[in-house]
């Protein structure tokens, strides 16, 4: 689903004391304002790849102290990097408490070397990934739910050693057309969960992944037989 980051972006670092921060149009969740946990809270950094295809991001979680996702103003997220030097970034609002933060310019920067910060307190559980390609042998697609037309599925994508591999944006499912997908949701690393319509007909489905510019082809296979 290429529509949730858009990776063709203006790069540039801030050399100002100043930050820069550019705030992307809103998700079409209800926002839900609530005091942040910090340590329920979590960042995950993702480097990037070489040559500039996906430029670093952050993937960021907010909780409060019940654990349930809450929202913040975009306006208090800020990147520093090693030596104080403030970072430009911008804010895309995922679903709620879920934002990514897309770093505008690569050069000079190390994704090891960033911290985030929130209303001036820093986010200290930040997890950095390094991103890696999905492997057919050791990536799943199952099945939780069958009911009235309606998949829903889990999927699992893990790298050739049978490490969860995180992606800059949702995995896009194949199916020849046949399935209307209702929603997408990331789990946790690696995992996500699916829904999916299909056709009252009798029908087989063959469902493949595309992640990372990889294809994982035929995960799951699917008979309905209308009774």
């Amino acid at each position: 689903m290429s529509w949730l980051i858009p990776f063709s972006l203006i790069i540039f670092v801030s050399c100002a004391s100043q930050k820069k921060v550019e705030r992307a149009p809103a998700s079409v969740s209800s926002v839900s304002v609530a005091e942040i946990d910090y340590l329920k809270s979590t960042v995950q950094i993702f480097p990037g790849e070489a040559g500039g295809a996906v430029t670093p991001y952050l993937y960021v979680q907010l909780r409060d102290i019940a654990g349930n996702y809450a929202d913040s103003d975009p306006e208090s997220f800020r990147i520093q990097g090693k030596h104080g030097e403030q970072i430009s970034f911008r804010v895309d609002r995922l679903l709620t408490g879920r934002y990514y933060l897309l770093i505008d310019n690569v050069e000079g920067i190390k994704s090891s070397e960033i911290d985030l910060y929130l209303d001036e307190k820093p986010l200290k559980h930040q997890v950095k990934f390094r991103l890696a390609r999905p492997h057919r042998s050791t990536s799943h697609l199952r099945i939780i739910t069958n009911t009235n037309n309606r998949l829903t599925l889990q999927l699992e994508l893990r790298d050739e050693n049978g490490r969860p591999v995180e992606l800059p944006e949702s995995p896009e499912i194949l199916d020849d057309n046949l399935t209307q997908l209702e929603s997408i949701e990331h789990l946790g690393a690696g995992v996500w969960k699916i829904v999916l319509l299909y056709p009252q007909d009798n029908c087989i489905l063959y469902l493949s992944v595309r992640a990372m510019g990889t294809v994982l082809p035929n995960l799951l296979r699917h008979q309905h037989i209308e009774n």
